[in-house]
């Protein structure tokens, strides 16, 4: 009897063992079929899903120089940057409305510091006299950087902050050419930024779009700053329109996607840079011993609690790596998939707006766009349960910010299409002496079409105002026309780039600007004022002073024995 009963309990032990077992088995297996099967059927779409297919073509000709990240900064490194001294491009002063900087004479900081361009002059000296050099290596050659992409994240790419500072450079030289009145040298510095735009066209990885995007912005305001001086010739503002007009971001972002989903599934099991390392640390998961933990030292305050908190710190780094291990040999090729197709959508997505020039004409926006642009996949569930986040270790981690970054170049699009509209309303107010009174007076002698928005797939919107000013906006990331409102309002730092509407600002009046800056002067005013009466409050700043003196308590420094008592 004992026997037998010994036996149903070794049997309902097995049993419980082997089902978790097989469960695990099933989902390995699972996920293996379902991951050849999704690979399968993107091949056969024609997607690419290895680095050497998707590598850049390296330009040939005489006049191409290939260049490492490392030479690529060293030639684009301008020195030191600037701070104050230099005036911020297109401030916005309210909604719709912007600080033409070039055209004051002096300028204050937040602590209302006055700066004038003698102090921008010696502040930017030595940037300046680089410049022509830049540009003409930007204008006369084709630049190429060299990139290793095998290297994965280990990739250094010490180029992009270069880039970035020489955009700023040549931004900051146009808007001092602008205010001594030199359209052409402006006009000089700004192609130059549109070419070092273009440089990182090629360029498949989604830092670089980004940084791309970046210099895209710097650069919309100091064309704006360019638009409201007079005495640009036509011929002028075509080519600055021309360097814009073909000027796209979605199509590079949706190239480097897949170049960043080629890198990324280099690091899941069987991956050239698959490690527990790697995963570790993609996910944060510290680096303490056995190659887990978060470090550190024992807080208990000793005894019993002093142990506990030991006993912690040597566990916890077993528990993440049985973690990576259990997602390793089991649920890797789920995760792997699930990548995939999260990856495949987002591309997709941009790559329908591109068959349709716009986000607007595609099935299903509401549904399919603002959660895309907005970065709100259904992946987000993956940081809300527990049991997800074990079983897709890597996808959120990657398809969310691919996500973030499209929705970056869709807003970057949406923008270009604005400035180049509003630099054709420049030239037909230049042969007119008005602007029009519809964007179908632009057509076909300052634009081909009528310029539709990136956003909604409708015309850009534009009206003339009572003033004989005009609005011009973009819908904005919402899909959503609120009669072109420049407001922002989720942001401290309020930006005309990310109101409500994108809407194209006019110059902020003189009298405007002079109001915000003696605002600025009371605000210090009182600041100082505040502080000069707590000063005047505040106790006695030793104990001697507060106190008198103590009996036994020595009272400032100790005397040496020397010294006569």
């Amino acid at each position: 009897m004992m026997r037998t009963r010994r036996r149903r309990y070794l049997i309902l032990t097995a049993i419980l063992i082997a089902l978790p077992l097989l469960y695990l088995v099933e989902e390995r297996v699972r996920g293996e079929w379902l991951l050849a099967r999704t690979r399968r059927e993107l091949s056969a779409g024609g997607e690419k899903l290895t680095i050497n297919e998707l590598l850049p073509r390296v330009p040939e000709g005489t006049n191409v120089v290939l260049l490492t990240p490392d030479q690529a900064r060293s030639q684009f490194n301008l020195g030191s940057r600037t701070g104050d001294e230099v005036p911020a491009t297109a401030r916005m002063l309210s909604p719709g409305r912007a600080v033409v900087s070039w055209r004051r004479d002096r300028w204050l900081d937040k602590e209302a510091k006055a700066y004038t361009w003698d102090d921008f002059a010696r502040a930017t000296a030595g940037r300046l006299e680089q410049l022509p050099e830049l540009r003409s290596q930007l204008t006369n050659r084709v630049l190429h950087v060299t990139l290793n992409y095998g290297e994965g994240w280990t990739l250094l790419l010490p180029h992009l902050a270069a880039f970035k500072g020489a955009c700023q450079a040549l931004c900051q030289a146009a808007v001092y050419d602008l205010h001594q009145g030199d359209l052409a040298p402006a006009l000089d510095n700004l192609h130059a930024v549109a070419r070092l735009t273009d440089l990182l066209r090629n360029e498949p990885l989604m830092i670089d779009q980004l940084v791309r995007v970046a210099i895209a912005a710097i650069a919309r305001g100091t064309i704006w700053e360019a638009l409201q001086a007079d005495g640009w010739t036509d011929d002028q503002l075509v080519l600055l329109q021309s360097d814009w007009a073909g000027m796209h971001f979605t199509p590079a972002m949706v190239h480097a996607l897949r170049m960043e989903r080629a890198m990324n599934l280099t690091y899941f099991p069987g991956g050239a840079n698959f490690s527990r390392n790697s995963i570790r640390q993609a996910l944060g998961w510290g680096s303490g011993a056995f190659g887990g933990g978060s470090g550190g030292t024992p807080v208990g305050g000793g005894g019993v609690g002093q142990w506990i908190d030991a006993l912690g710190l040597m566990i916890e780094p077993l528990t993440v790596l049985a973690r990576i291990e259990l997602w390793r040999h089991v649920w890797a090729p789920l995760d792997q998939r699930f990548y995939l197709k999260a990856n495949q959508e987002i591309i997709d997505f941009g790559s329908d707006a591109l068959a349709r020039t716009n986000l607007g004409l595609l099935p299903n926006l509401e549904e399919r766009g603002t959660n895309l642009i907005g970065g709100r996949l259904l992946l987000r569930r993956l940081t809300d349960e527990p049991a997800l986040r074990q079983r897709f270790l890597a996808s959120g981690l990657f398809a969310v910010a691919n996500a973030k970054a499209l929705g970056k170049c869709a807003q970057a699009d949406a923008w270009n299409r604005v400035l180049v509209t509003a630099i054709a309303l420049k030239r037909f107010h230049l042969k007119h002496g008005r602007p029009p009174e519809q964007l179908g007076e632009l057509v076909p002698a300052f634009l081909p079409e009528i310029p539709i928005d990136w956003m909604d797939g409708e015309p850009l919107r534009y009206r003339l105002n009572p003033d004989s000013t005009w609005l011009l906006y973009s819908v904005g990331e919402d899909g959503n026309d609120d009669g072109g409102d420049a407001e922002c309002p989720r942001q401290t730092n309020p930006s005309w780039t990310l109101a409500r509407d994108y809407v194209w600002p006019q110059a902020a009046t003189p009298e405007a600007v002079d109001a915000a800056d003696a605002a600025i002067l009371a605000k210090k005013e009182a600041s100082d004022a505040a502080a000069e009466k707590w000063r005047r409050q505040a106790p006695p700043a030793t104990p001697s002073d507060r106190y008198g003196e103590v009996p036994g308590v020595t009272n400032g420094p100790p005397r040496s024995n020397d010294e006569p008592k």
